[in-house]
């Protein structure tokens, strides 16, 4: 199998499976179609860390583990920590690569979030837990 993990890298290796980052799939995306169109591995999965919008109901990748629309998957599990946090994993059921090219180019091209700019996000997802709990019976 092959795994793209952003975070737990170090966990893969030490059950012998393979994993890569979502950085590394944006950065040589010709590779990971090679392996998925040769099936050079029987799983592709997916991990990603999910967030709420409260608002609307839903959960949404973070923007480390966000693969765009190009990545067909198909949900395996997802397991909630908390009301703000869960863990989704997916399989690869398809890679549109003009999309996934077009993510690419995004992605490369988008801005750098620095730790100011993700304590900001921290307190943006504060007020969304206030909101939250107000809406609780």
């Amino acid at each position: 199998m092959l795994a793209i993990d952003n975070v737990a890298g170090l966990q893969w290796l030490i059950h012998r499976k393979t994993s890569i980052s979502v950085d590394v799939v944006a950065l040589r995306p010709e590779a990971y179609f090679f392996h998925f169109k040769n099936r050079s591995f029987a799983n592709f999965l997916v991990v990603q860390r999910m967030g709420p919008d409260f608002d609307r109901g839903t959960r949404y990748p973070s923007m480390d583990d966000d693969l765009g629309d190009g990545f067909q998957l198909e949900l395996i599990e997802e397991r909630s920590f908390s009301p703000v946090y869960s863990i989704r994993i997916s399989r690869v059921v398809g890679v549109d690569e003009e999309k996934v090219k077009a993510w690419v180019q995004h992605r490369t091209t988008a801005v750098h979030i620095t730790p100011e700019m993700k304590s900001a996000l921290s307190r943006n997802d504060a007020e969304a837990i206030d909101r939250w709990f107000k809406l609780l019976p």
